[in-house]
């Protein structure tokens, strides 16, 4: 039944990116301070200027990377906001 529930899926998909977020970032990880998923969008709030600029110029190949490995969860991403 909780399975069924769209929040606990969402927060389920969470978890399942923020495993995933270190192999895909790499050292610039150490910069993210939250992320959230809404209507396919995930956002990612950076606490460092220059990372946010970073993060901004490579949200296409960010989002592409974490797509190739949620496909098998039938799950993708449309595109990854930076604040």
């Amino acid at each position: 039944m909780l399975k069924e529930e769209p929040e606990y899926q969402t927060q389920m998909l969470v978890q399942r990116i923020a495993s995933i977020l270190p192999e895909v970032l790499g050292t610039y990880y150490q910069f993210v301070e939250k992320i959230t998923l809404a209507d396919d969008l995930l956002y990612i709030n950076v606490k460092s200027p220059a990372a946010k600029q970073a993060f901004q110029q490579n949200t296409a190949t960010m989002c592409e990377r974490i797509n190739e490995r949620l496909s098998s969860e039938g799950f993708s991403l449309k595109s990854i906001r930076i604040l």
